[in-house]
């Protein structure tokens, strides 16, 4: 019987809240579509994203990773090899970390192509892409582009 009159208290509270049954009724179905619409951006941004790449040029070096920042592609030309091991690894580091940012930005535009401007969502990824990603190597050495990338799409 208490659950009864708890569930009366707060139909009552819903009524006062929007005047009358009907309208509090359109009001929960209005949300309850809103909610089902979100839950099904989300969906579709979970395959959008998965399927997101990030993929940057520098000189002799070129690179991809996937949708978690992870390296899948690797080219280095043979004339990379004149810069030795050290000046090779600097260029694959930054390098990296520029396909990491194209990355973010790439997750930045297909968001805000799916779930609006506005939506909270974008707010998350637009603060991650204004701060240098945490995991890159090239962020841990300190390495600052000495040219600008030619970023590729």
């Amino acid at each position: 019987m208490d659950n009864f009159r708890g569930a009366l208290a707060v139909c009552g509270n819903i009524v006062a809240m929007f005047g009358d049954a009907d309208e509090a009724i359109a009001r929960v179905e209005q949300d309850v579509r809103r909610a089902q619409r979100r839950a099904q951006q989300m969906g579709l941004l979970q395959q959008v994203t998965a399927a997101t790449r990030g993929m940057a040029r520098r000189t002799e070096v070129t690179v991809e990773v996937d949708h978690t920042g992870r390296l899948t592609e690797l080219r280095i030309a043979d004339s990379a090899l004149s810069r030795g091991g050290a000046g090779v690894a600097r260029l694959i580091l930054e390098t990296v970390r520029l396909a990491r940012r194209d990355l973010q930005r790439n997750l930045l535009t297909e968001a805000s192509d799916l779930l609006g401007e506005d939506d909270p969502v974008l707010a998350v990824l637009r603060a991650q892409l204004e701060t240098e990603p945490v995991h890159s190597g090239a962020a841990r050495v300190g390495l600052r582009a000495r040219l600008e990338p030619e970023v590729v799409r």
